[in-house]
């Protein structure tokens, strides 16, 4: 997950990095179907791989938008867009 919010992910890249995680848990809970795994993960509060993304996303704009850097002040000021 590392520097994955300042990557720009396709679906299918997102997919993809989800695949080994959903494996694990249907090896964990003795699964056979993905419906099953989609309810372990919600019983469990667990988030899929591309939410995880999603929220440090959110996170680093958050951050970065609120900085007093400079750098980040004039990245900020040049692709801000005017409502």
């Amino acid at each position: 997950m590392y520097a994955s919010e300042v990557l720009a992910f396709n679906s299918s890249q997102l997919t993809s990095l989800g695949f080994p995680l959903k494996r694990i848990l249907f090896k964990m809970f003795k699964a056979g179907s993905s419906d099953i795994v989609s309810q372990c993960k919600e019983f469990f509060n667990f988030p899929d791989v591309s939410e995880l993304i999603f929220r440090r996303i959110r996170k680093f704009n958050k951050r970065f938008t609120a900085s007093d850097n400079l750098l980040c002040y004039t990245v900020k000021s040049k692709f801000q867009t005017v409502d």
